[in-house]
């Protein structure tokens, strides 16, 4: 199933949604992965929008898209494992656009996280290394840099990273995530019933319903980003 629009304002889910092939189903894919790539390509112009924190952020998610795109419409009726891992990135994006346009401390804690990240990675490498070379002595350093930028940039004290269920609920996806949760939890992971009985999860059913909630997600991405960013109206999914 191809998903055409955005609904309500008197347009029922059936209306936006209309039945075609597998090859059809991908190519509509396909049709907002390009869309997505010609806003991603417009927000690279310094002068295109109001450059603001929350703004250059809610960017970048656009632009960390479609590479999750290209699994998605390379692994629909193919490989189910990289189709479930797809949507459920390119729902947890738009979840995360919406999230930090909430509020100043959503974003903020967005960036902490980020260099939270940066510092989980310097410490596996020192873990891994020899304590007295060169190498783990430079890391160390680079670990101590990183603990000035909170302080330096007034970035939020968080201890782990936000909940990406609470965060779906706070922007009314928590359906959506608790959907998809279910339906891609058993894949994403080496689960029993995914080692054991793996062909009940490659059905054509399962990858018709996926392929359909991931073309209302990158519907709803790309029309809050050009909302966001006061995007031109050629740019949007049509």
């Amino acid at each position: 199933m191809c998903f055409d629009g955005g609904f309500g304002l008197n347009r029922s889910f059936s209306d936006v949604v209309t039945h075609g092939s597998q090859k059809d189903v991908v190519k509509n894919i396909g049709k907002y992965g390009k869309c997505i790539k010609k806003i991603a390509a417009w927000t690279g112009g310094s002068q295109n929008y109001t450059r603001s924190k929350q703004n250059d952020l809610v960017a970048r998610i656009l632009e960390s898209t479609p590479k999750f795109i290209g699994y998605v419409e390379s692994s629909a009726y193919n490989d189910i494992h990289l189709l479930a891992f797809g949507v459920r990135s390119i729902l947890e994006n738009l979840a995360r656009a919406k999230f930090i346009c909430q509020s100043e401390e959503n974003l903020n804690n967005w960036l902490t996280e980020a260099l939270n990240d940066q510092k989980d990675i310097v410490k596996g490498f020192i873990a891994g290394g020899d304590s007295s070379s060169e190498q783990v002595q430079f890391l160390q350093s680079e670990l101590e840099r990183l603990g000035t930028l909170k302080d330096k940039y007034e970035l939020s004290a968080i201890k782990r990273p936000q909940n990406v269920k609470d965060m779906a609920e706070a922007v009314d996806l928590g359906f959506d995530y608790s959907t998809i949760y279910k339906l891609t939890s058993k894949i994403v992971h080496p689960t029993s019933l995914m080692i054991n009985q793996s062909s009940m999860l490659d059905e054509f059913y399962y990858h018709d319903l996926l392929s359909l909630m991931v073309q209302k997600y990158l519907f709803d991405l790309q029309k809050h980003v050009c909302d966001v960013l006061e995007a031109p109206e050629s740019l949007r999914y049509k």
